[in-house]
């Protein structure tokens, strides 16, 4: 198991007198460099000092090396082959629990099958049937039973208890297994102690180490789930035909923006792109017209160009967290602003006489939030909001037909800072995470109440978190190496199942710049401390893939790092950044590559 490598080449080795010969002495002695050492055959002849012959200086390293390598290879090899043995248990383990279990599951499935056809064969009947059977028998007292059903149950009953019992027993054989598997554990234990090794293995505070060991995966990976007929490398390669090839591309308009830009949203035609400004004591909310000329050949940059039609001024007494706008009729380009003020204003566009510019004006002004807005997502029927903040609370904003919002619901499950909200596809579940180590799955099953149907405690705080599909969403440890993935499983619970390797680890992160999901392109834009990772999902029947197929790192000093805002349009055309390096609003635009 353990050869000695010598680190030298000898044939690279020169002498210190730099004769170009090969070496063939070494010299002795303490306090002797390195180089003095080397000795070819000139270097001899001219000096009477005490030195033996190359030959014999490496064989006298290597026996000593040797029996160095004896010594560990002696507390090495049977440690070694022991969890050989313990990883060949638990592969066995593994493979028969899921396959019992998998029986069980088809078995139970069968059964209840049979109990709901059973039930419809029963209540179906026929009143003419029925009247005909009165006729015939109406001096007995109660009806005859159909002994063919009985009889059907009955047999079923005993063949599927049959086939859950013997797929239980076969659980008992997992005692030995186990047995063997703490038998290895107990003669590692054994070595440890007489090999006088010392270690402490702290799990909750080695993170880093447990990512590895959870999510030892490639960039790209494909989900558990089995395909009939469709081996992994069929699934691998829809998967990478399904992913189109391109990257985002740093235009050259762009302006410079002193005052920091914590939030920024897009109009649904890419034509108004709001930012807000951290300039106190004015707490501004910049509109930016966004005009876009073509280019004729293709592939090519669109020529655009910024230009601020409107600065909203002193209407928040604290920096703007959230921007959102609304995108159908009929608040189609009215926008929502949540502040560190504990305030969400919507705001209405207006359009001057003979003037087609629009201009804003404050709709609305909503209080209820005790403490900063942290963040705040908008559903798909636009008419409900919801928000999250400092004081552990999501709160449900909903519209009458007035257009009178008003706050019709508040979850008080966290206990501490909510800092990422997500909405399904289908609008009727929400999930949530917080400075309180745990995600909150909320539903909304009859459009009244939303209550709590799941809290998945977790290792790390995370400031984003974003549905992909109605069964599986995405959730970012802060500053972690890997993106979690949790799915629906069979009881209608998430579970996490899979991990993506992102950038960005060790660096200081806050809750501004919420991941987002774009399902038209399939991709996701995740910041994570200095970096935005831009995430793309392929799906092929039950499949799923993903990879990570950029990562825009932004530079700075240490004390500074995290502090990068921006948002990507709803089309995934454009991406949006400030970040406190360049002091510039940047624009980044998807280029397909050839």
């Amino acid at each position: 198991m353990f050869m000695p490598k010598m680190i030298e080449n000898i044939l690279e080795l020169q002498c210190h007198q730099k004769h170009s010969k090969p070496i063939s002495a070494i010299r002795l002695g303490q306090y002797i460099s390195n180089e003095k050492r080397l000795y070819c055959e000139e270097c001899s002849k001219l000096n009477d000092i005490q030195i033996i012959p190359l030959t014999l200086a490496v064989e006298l390293s290597k026996d000593s090396i040797e029996k160095k390598l004896r010594k560990f290879q002696n507390l090495f090899v049977p440690l070694y082959d022991l969890l050989l043995k313990l990883q060949s248990h638990i592969f066995e383990l593994k493979s028969q629990l899921f396959k019992n279990f998998h029986e069980l599951e088809i078995i139970t499935e069968d059964w209840i099958n049979f109990i709901q056809v059973s039930e419809q064969q029963i209540t179906r009947y026929s009143l003419f049937d029925e009247l005909d059977q009165l006729i015939i028998n109406q001096k007995q007292t109660q009806y005859q039973i159909d002994e063919k059903i009985i009889n059907d149950y009955k047999n079923v009953n005993l063949q599927q208890l049959t086939k859950v019992n013997s797929t239980l027993v076969q659980f008992k054989d997992f005692t030995n297994k186990f047995r063997d598997c703490f038998k290895i554990i107990i003669e590692i234990s054994k070595q440890h102690k007489e090999s006088q090794l010392k270690s402490k293995i702290n799990f909750q505070d080695n993170q880093s180490l447990s990512d590895q060991l959870v999510f030892q995966k490639s960039s790209y990976f494909q989900s558990k789930k089995s395909i009939p007929n469709v081996t992994s490398l069929e699934f691998s390669k829809k998967v990478t035909e399904n992913m189109l090839q391109f990257q985002f591309k740093l235009l050259q308009q762009s302006f410079k923006q002193q005052e920091e830009c914590n939030a920024f949203a897009i109009n649904h035609n890419n034509t108004i792109l709001l930012a807000a400004l951290n300039n106190s004591p004015l707490f501004s909310i910049k509109i930016i017209q966004m005009s876009q000329q073509q280019e004729k050949q293709e592939n090519k940059d669109a020529s655009l160009n910024l230009k601020v039609i409107q600065i909203l001024e002193g209407n928040h007494d604290n920096f703007v967290t959230t921007l959102n706008f609304f995108s159908s009729t009929p608040m189609r380009d009215s926008f929502i602003s949540g502040s560190s003020d504990t305030t969400i204003i919507i705001w209405s566009p207006t359009t001057k006489q003979n003037n087609l510019k629009l201009f804003w004006n404050p709709l609305i002004k909503l209080f209820g939030h005790q403490s900063i807005i942290l963040c705040l997502v908008l559903h798909h029927e636009e008419n409900l909001f919801i928000s999250g903040g400092s004081d552990n609370k999501i709160k449900f904003w909903t519209s009458s037909i007035q257009q009178q919002w008003f706050c019709k619901q508040t979850v008080e499950e966290h206990s501490d800072k909510v800092y990422g909200l997500s909405l399904n596809d289908s609008g009727n579940q929400l999930i949530s995470c917080g400075n309180d180590k745990q995600i909150l799955v909320i539903q909304n099953s009859n459009n009244k109440e939303w209550d709590v149907k799941q809290k998945i405690k977790i290792l790390n705080i995370g400031f984003r978190i974003s549905f992909i599909t109605n069964k599986l969403f995405a959730f970012q440890p802060s500053s972690q190496a890997y993106l979690h993935f949790y799915e629906l499983n069979s009881f209608g619970e998430f579970v996490n199942t899979e991990g993506l390797q992102v950038k960005g680890v060790d660096q200081c992160c806050d809750c501004f710049f919420p991941s987002v999901y774009i399902p038209l392109k399939g991709i996701m834009l995740l910041k994570n401390g200095q970096n935005i990772n831009i995430i793309q999902f392929s799906f092929f029947s039950q499949n799923w893939g993903c990879q990570l197929i950029q990562a825009i790192e932004f530079e700075t000093q240490k004390f500074l790092q995290g502090r990068i805002y921006g948002t990507i349009s709803a089309d995934g055309h454009f991406i949006v950044t400030w970040d406190v390096q360049s002091k510039q609003i940047q624009i980044r635009q998807q280029r397909m590559m050839i």
